[in-house]
């Protein structure tokens, strides 16, 4: 739903609405991909591809001294400040890569964390995107850098040495999912023989059940779990772990997850529900693409149908028909979808009443699209 919210409105809607006990609010971020000549190696920025002259190119507009990027951190930041949020998050992609060696990478890492601390002054946790770790020595960089983050900005003590981690803040629990390397197969022995295991995925089903007295259960992570786009980018998106990609699904469901994500450049929702329960599924972009990104569109919304008509589905299904099997399982527990065109950030409202996500334009101040996701 659009609405235009003066500052008075908007007051007085927090008064009355977030007035109970155990009510906050965080600021969301999308992919940013913050990028910096200084922190790439030379040898990089030679002889580069026409797809990676414009990602550079993108990208160093967006984030010039007077662009898009910064004038989102500064309005990101003074929300966080005025409505004393306990954390802003990051949906992963916060940086480019491709810096060239392990101390570039940490070097631009470190440069786009202190960039958005110059305007966000609560803790920033910035999730493990599939760019962050792009490029020699950036897995290293990311695996070392951002833990050692994470514990500075919580005052976490013993710090964090893993890309995912689990947070409480008040009655909810918020879990950081790397879940890049969700996926990642491992071959172990199993009663003498050889199987493979997925580590990453029993560490996150362990950190569920540890916090299953939660109110709210957070996902934050970059890929989306359910998919928003014709492509494999999720995790177990492969042909042979449908059986990996259907216990996660049911695990989040059982847990009446809310997905904070990223990485689709656009902003959506979906409602999803099966036998196991319910899970939500936000996206967000942070990126100012072109110069028109920053001009919001009116929400788009729609169910299986409208999902399935998207021109990028439709395309694949033609393609390939086995994308339609790919799909099916999702379709058949879709209860609500929405998109919403343009780039900004977002404030999640979360209380006894129910949680909402606002998407929030740089351009306007008074626009919002509002949508309940619990």
């Amino acid at each position: 739903m659009l609405k235009k919210i003066s500052g008075l409105v908007l007051l007085l809607f927090v008064v009355t609405l977030f007035a109970a006990d155990d009510t906050y609010q965080i600021v969301m971020l999308g992919d940013l991909h913050y990028d910096n000549v200084d922190c790439r190696e030379p040898e990089t920025l030679k002889n580069l591809q026409d797809w990676q002259k414009y990602e550079l190119n993108r990208n160093l507009r967006s984030w010039k001294e007077d662009g898009d990027s910064l004038k989102m951190l500064e309005l990101a930041g003074k929300a966080a400040t005025e409505l004393n949020a306990p954390f802003v998050i990051q949906n992963g992609d916060f940086c480019q890569g491709d810096a060239g060696s392990e101390a570039m990478a940490a070097k631009l890492i470190l440069s786009c964390m202190e960039t958005c601390k110059k305007y966000i002054h609560v803790p920033f946790i910035a999730t493990k995107g599939n760019h962050d770790p792009r490029g020699k020595g950036a897995n290293a960089a990311v695996n070392k850098t951002l833990p050692a983050f994470w514990s500075k900005e919580l005052n976490l003590d013993p710090p964090l040495t893993t890309t995912t981690f689990a947070h409480r803040q008040g009655l909810d629990v918020f879990i950081f999912l790397d879940d890049i390397n969700l996926g990642a197969a491992k071959k172990e022995k199993v009663d003498d023989k050889e199987v493979i295991t997925y580590p990453n995925l029993e560490n996150l089903e362990k950190l569920l059940k540890a916090n299953a007295d939660a109110r709210y259960t957070f996902i934050v992570c970059h890929l989306p779990i359910i998919p928003t786009s014709a492509d494999r980018w999720i995790p177990f998106g492969g042909p042979k772990t449908d059986a990996q990609r259907k216990r996660l699904l049911d695990m989040l469901c059982e847990h009446n997850a809310i997905i904070l994500c990223g990485h689709i450049h656009s902003n959506t929702f979906i409602e999803f529900e099966n036998e196991k329960g319910k899970v939500s599924q936000i996206t967000c972009i942070s990126l100012f693409s072109s110069p028109n990104a920053a001009k919001m569109g009116r929400p788009n919304y729609g169910c299986v149908e409208k999902y399935m008509m998207r021109k990028d589905v439709k395309e694949a299904i033609l393609k390939d028909p086995n994308w339609v099997t790919f799909l099916s399982p999702y379709m058949t527990g879709m209860k609500r979808y929405m998109t919403v065109g343009g780039a900004g950030y977002c404030i999640v409202w979360i209380s006894p009443d129910g949680v909402w996500n606002d998407y929030r334009s740089i351009l306007d101040p008074e626009y919002c699209t509002r949508v309940k996701l619990r």
